[in-house]
Protein backbone atom coordinates (compact mmCIF):
# COMPACT_ATOMS: atom_id res chain seq x y z
CA UNK A 1 0.00 0.00 0.00
CA UNK A 2 2.75 2.69 0.41
CA UNK A 3 4.39 1.83 -2.46
CA UNK A 4 0.91 2.64 -4.39
CA UNK A 5 1.07 6.19 -2.31
CA UNK A 6 4.22 6.96 -3.12
CA UNK A 7 3.69 6.27 -6.47
CA UNK A 8 1.05 8.07 -6.60
CA UNK A 9 2.41 11.14 -5.12
CA UNK A 10 5.61 11.15 -7.37
CA UNK A 11 2.91 11.07 -10.70
CA UNK A 12 0.85 13.77 -9.57
CA UNK A 13 4.00 16.04 -8.59
CA UNK A 14 5.04 15.13 -12.24
CA UNK A 15 1.76 16.16 -13.44
CA UNK A 16 1.59 19.39 -11.38
CA UNK A 17 5.23 20.72 -12.20
CA UNK A 18 5.68 22.59 -15.80
CA UNK A 19 8.62 22.07 -18.13
CA UNK A 20 10.63 24.76 -19.71
CA UNK A 21 9.33 23.68 -23.30
CA UNK A 22 5.63 23.46 -21.87
CA UNK A 23 6.29 27.03 -20.48
CA UNK A 24 7.79 27.99 -24.21
CA UNK A 25 5.01 26.60 -25.63
CA UNK A 26 2.66 28.65 -24.02
CA UNK A 27 4.21 31.68 -25.06
CA UNK A 28 2.79 33.42 -28.23
CA UNK A 29 5.72 35.87 -28.57
CA UNK A 30 3.87 37.58 -31.90
CA UNK A 31 0.74 38.13 -29.58
CA UNK A 32 2.98 39.58 -26.66
CA UNK A 33 5.16 41.89 -29.34
CA UNK A 34 1.55 42.97 -30.44
CA UNK A 35 0.36 43.50 -27.37
CA UNK A 36 3.80 45.20 -25.93
CA UNK A 37 6.12 46.69 -28.82
CA UNK A 38 4.09 47.65 -31.52
CA UNK A 39 2.61 50.35 -30.80
CA UNK A 40 6.00 51.85 -30.71
CA UNK A 41 7.85 49.60 -33.26
CA UNK A 42 5.17 48.44 -36.01
CA UNK A 43 3.63 45.33 -36.33
CA UNK A 44 6.29 44.65 -38.91
CA UNK A 45 8.66 46.60 -37.01
CA UNK A 46 9.33 49.24 -39.27
CA UNK A 47 7.45 52.19 -36.68
CA UNK A 48 9.50 54.48 -35.13
CA UNK A 49 6.84 56.43 -32.74
CA UNK A 50 8.73 58.28 -29.80
CA UNK A 51 12.09 57.61 -30.76
CA UNK A 52 11.66 53.99 -30.92
CA UNK A 53 14.59 52.54 -33.25
CA UNK A 54 13.26 50.22 -36.14
CA UNK A 55 13.51 46.68 -35.20
CA UNK A 56 14.07 45.47 -38.72
CA UNK A 57 17.01 47.15 -39.06
CA UNK A 58 18.76 46.00 -35.97
CA UNK A 59 22.65 45.26 -35.40
CA UNK A 60 21.97 43.41 -31.79
CA UNK A 61 22.26 40.38 -30.86
CA UNK A 62 19.34 38.48 -28.99
CA UNK A 63 21.07 39.20 -25.48
CA UNK A 64 21.72 42.76 -26.32
CA UNK A 65 18.04 43.01 -27.45
CA UNK A 66 16.80 41.08 -24.40
CA UNK A 67 18.38 43.51 -22.16
CA UNK A 68 17.35 46.09 -23.55
CA UNK A 69 13.79 44.63 -22.94
CA UNK A 70 14.59 43.74 -19.38
CA UNK A 71 16.21 47.43 -18.59
CA UNK A 72 14.92 49.81 -21.05
CA UNK A 73 16.61 52.17 -23.22
CA UNK A 74 16.37 56.01 -23.87
CA UNK A 75 11.91 56.21 -24.12
CA UNK A 76 11.79 52.98 -23.89
CA UNK A 77 10.61 51.86 -20.58
CA UNK A 78 11.78 48.54 -18.55
CA UNK A 79 9.63 46.33 -19.09
CA UNK A 80 12.15 43.33 -16.60
CA UNK A 81 9.65 44.03 -13.95
CA UNK A 82 6.23 42.93 -15.98
CA UNK A 83 7.60 40.20 -18.15
CA UNK A 84 9.15 37.00 -18.00
CA UNK A 85 12.08 35.89 -18.66
CA UNK A 86 10.60 32.93 -20.81
CA UNK A 87 8.83 35.96 -22.20
CA UNK A 88 11.70 38.32 -22.56
CA UNK A 89 13.37 35.46 -24.49
CA UNK A 90 11.04 34.66 -26.43
CA UNK A 91 10.25 38.28 -27.59
CA UNK A 92 14.14 38.64 -28.40
CA UNK A 93 13.97 35.78 -30.92
CA UNK A 94 10.52 37.42 -32.63
CA UNK A 95 12.57 41.10 -32.54
CA UNK A 96 15.36 38.46 -34.51
CA UNK A 97 13.22 37.22 -37.16
CA UNK A 98 11.50 40.86 -38.07
CA UNK A 99 15.21 41.75 -38.70
CA UNK A 100 15.39 39.07 -41.21
CA UNK A 101 17.88 37.07 -39.04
Amino acid sequence: MRKVIFLFIVLLAASCSETNEQKAVAINPQELYSKKCASCHGEQGDLTMGGAKKIKETQLTKEQIALQISEGKGSMPRFGDRLSKEEIDALSVYCLKLAGK
